[in-house]
């Protein structure tokens, strides 16, 4: 009698085997997608967040720039139009339209509209 060699896989079992990996290979690219665009949304909150944080900054009482060298604890704060950005006057800025961040552009809104991104959908 014939002794068979059964060394060596079935083409069922390669094929099981192959389509248990290939799940597991779409699962991962979707989760490694989706974490690729989670942090591209978080540098996009992040950078809306700091030009409102200098926007903040920004906002001084017409009349004043804040660390000024004649300023003394009575140099009134309430000169002029509330809101309006004394420091942007002082260095020359007129009117920023937008800030480019890559290839986007944010939005730097006013100071009662937030900041966002002009491409955003």
């Amino acid at each position: 009698m014939r002794q068979q060699n059964k060394a060596g896989f079935t083409l069922i079992e390669i094929v099981i085997v192959t389509t248990i990996i290939g799940m597991m290979s779409a699962i991962a690219v979707v989760s490694i997608l989706n974490a690729s665009n989670k942090a591209s949304q978080a540098a996009k909150d992040r950078n809306v967040t700091d030009v409102e944080k200098a926007k903040g900054q920004l906002t001084l009482p017409f009349g004043t720039v804040c660390g000024a060298m004649n300023a003394t604890i009575d140099t009134p704060l309430s000169t002029g139009t509330p809101g309006q950005s004394n420091l942007l006057s002082a260095l020359n800025i007129s009117h920023i339209d937008a800030l480019t961040v890559g290839s986007e552009k944010i939005d730097v809104g006013t100071m009662k509209i937030k900041a966002s991104y002009l491409n955003n959908e």
